[in-house]
């Protein structure tokens, strides 16, 4: 215990001298920000969805001066924010990691969460250190010791699974119980978020209930409301470009291909040329004034479409998935993409997000995803991201003997009830592809979807379906 209250202090001061350090480089990285590049998401594997964390100083106009301190203070405020954001999203995948755990039945795949649980672990400690503690308030210092131990754990039983010893019933019943602390904790610190709250204390959240009664809390609005399996599948890729077509040939392309969009002008404002694409960007104006910006490669392949009209409050009180899957399809179709709708949101701040795969004799290959956005009034295509499908797009070989499904489930977890399975194609984090078993299970309560490698019947990966009022979502 006492090596844990050292630790602590010793992290809180480092932190001291490593703010003292940032101030004056968050006034002047407040002051000259950048904003993202017109084609913001490209490469990125995510669609295009601005999420308003309130960060960022207030900038600094010609009628409004501050004072050295004030400026001080700004900066002080952005790195407490900072440190709540990034620390929220290591308890969030701490809870979500040590859950997969409890219902995994691979060993190297354990091995692996738990080495990611180190990682999420030691983020989290350096975001604490950062954070200001209330007099007489333990529970910074709580939870400090809580992450070590946690950290601890991981690394004891990861370094059990290498010499090939397995994970007993009670390590996983205790991994458990620390997912729900864990979850208990990352509800606190977004109550504490919301609110601009920088002071980690236990009855923030307007109670006094004890750790059991936090834990069983669960939190209605998770920053992700886009996502799906596989929706982050894209990092080091980079799209094949053909022969450059011109620009006006690219004009009578959008003409065309968005022609009850009711475009009235089209110009090509600037381009784009990376490691990743050489695209073209394209700011057309409807009839009602509404901007849109089209990103296409420069062999006239749609690679984005972005804009911010449309009524964020708006809500379709006869929401029809089947719709706006056939909506996202069709629209598709008509841009040449072979796709097929595999999950949809429901309405989110007026609009809906719908995930397409490309699917090669009924399997789904999801590195081949077009991402789409659908405004609930107009029921019009307001968003495009289809980074993934121009990058991975081709025909694969499919294995031998791809449909030994009782074979497949003797490899999962025997407590896990499987309510649907899907042949499928999966990416791992270093681009391998994998032609796997895709089981959608239910334990606890809970949702996860498991991964068996058609090949080898290993554990490839295990996502967990977080339920919220936007529709699920996976991690």
């Amino acid at each position: 215990m006492r090596t844990r209250r050292f630790l602590a202090i010793f992290l809180g001061s480092v932190a001291v001298i490593a703010i003292t350090l940032c101030v004056y480089s968050a006034i002047v990285s407040s002051a000259f920000a950048i904003p993202s590049l017109g084609v913001n998401g490209v490469g990125s594997g995510k669609f295009v969805v601005n999420t308003d964390k309130g960060g960022g100083a207030e900038p600094v106009g010609d009628d409004r001066q501050l004072t050295g301190p004030q400026d001080a203070q700004i900066a002080l405020e952005n790195i407490y924010r900072q440190s709540i954001y990034e620390l929220t999203d290591c308890m969030n995948n701490l809870s979500s990691n040590l859950s997969k755990i409890g219902i995994s039945n691979c060993n190297g795949n354990m091995r692996k969460l738990f080495i990611e649980c180190g990682a999420y672990a030691s983020s989290a400690i350096t975001n604490l250190s950062v954070l200001p503690q209330t007099d007489g308030d333990e529970t910074l210092e709580d939870a400090t010791i809580f992450i070590n131990q946690l950290s601890d754990y991981s690394h004891c039983l990861a370094n059990k699974l290498a010499i090939g010893d397995r994970i007993s019933m009670i390590e996983k019943s205790n991994l458990m119980a620390m997912g729900e602390v864990a979850e208990s904790f990352y509800t606190l610190l977004r109550e504490m978020a919301k609110r601009g709250d920088y002071m980690v204390v236990a009855q923030s959240t307007g109670s006094n209930s004890n750790e059991d009664e936090q834990s069983q809390t669960l939190f209605t609005y998770p920053s992700l409301v886009y996502d799906g399996p596989y929706a982050d599948s894209i990092k080091h890729k980079t799209i094949s470009v053909g022969t450059e077509v011109d620009d006006d040939s690219c004009i009578a392309f959008i003409s065309d291909k968005f022609a009850d969009y009711s475009f009235t002008t089209i110009n090509h404002v600037s381009d784009v040329d990376t490691d990743k694409v050489m695209a073209k960007v394209f700011e057309c104006t409807d009839d009602k004034g509404c901007v849109f910006s089209i990103v296409l490669t420069n062999d006239c392949r749609v690679l984005q479409l972005n804009t911010n009209c449309g009524s964020q409050e708006a809500t379709d009180d006869q929401y029809d998935e089947g719709n706006y899957r056939t909506i996202a399809q069709d629209a598709m179709k008509k841009l040449g993409f072979d796709v097929v709708a595999q999950w949809a949101s429901k309405p989110v701040q007026g609009r809906v997000y719908v995930n397409l795969c490309y699917v090669q004799d009924n399997v789904i290959v999801y590195p081949d995803m077009v991402k789409v956005g659908i405004d609930v009034e107009s029921k019009k295509v307001v968003g495009i991201e289809s980074f993934g499908y121009l990058a991975n797009h081709k025909e694969r070989k499919l294995p031998r003997h791809f449909d030994q499904y009782s074979k497949a489930i003797s490899h999962l977890n025997g407590e896990l009830v499987v309510d649907k399975a899907n042949q499928c194609v999966i990416v791992d984090d270093c681009q391998n592809e994998y032609f796997c078993y895709e089981f959608i299970c239910m334990y606890g309560g809970d949702t996860y979807y498991v991964y068996i490698d058609a090949q080898d019947y290993s554990e490839r990966e295990i996502l967990k379906v977080i339920t919220a009022v936007e529709g699920d979502y996976t991690m």
